[in-house]
């Protein structure tokens, strides 16, 4: 089990979202319809059998999980994706579900 996050975002595009995550991240489709996250530049890491981190785009936010297997990673990607999510909404709000 990881760390997960719910990222509230009133005004997510979700299109423009996916955007950003493709052109920042390598990133493939779970069975659930969510995304699998790495960073690009990773490859002097360790590798894992996990994701770094698993996101799903929801209506008013993002579900972000981390499943610790690169505690650098994570924290870059989830930097990464709330500066991006603040300069198009404005304000955010994250919670622990």
């Amino acid at each position: 089990m990881g760390k997960e996050y719910f990222i509230k975002c009133p005004k997510l595009d979700a299109q423009a979202t996916q955007q950003f995550l493709k052109q920042h991240f390598i990133v493939a489709a779970t069975e659930n319809e969510t995304l699998a996250l790495s960073l690009r530049d990773a490859a002097a890491e360790p590798s894992s059998n996990w994701a770094p981190v698993v996101v799903g785009l929801e209506s008013d936010g993002i579900y972000f999980l981390d499943n610790l297997a690169s505690p650098i990673q994570a924290a870059s990607i989830f930097m990464q994706l709330v500066d991006f999510l603040l300069s198009r909404a404005g304000a955010i709000t994250i919670t622990e579900p």
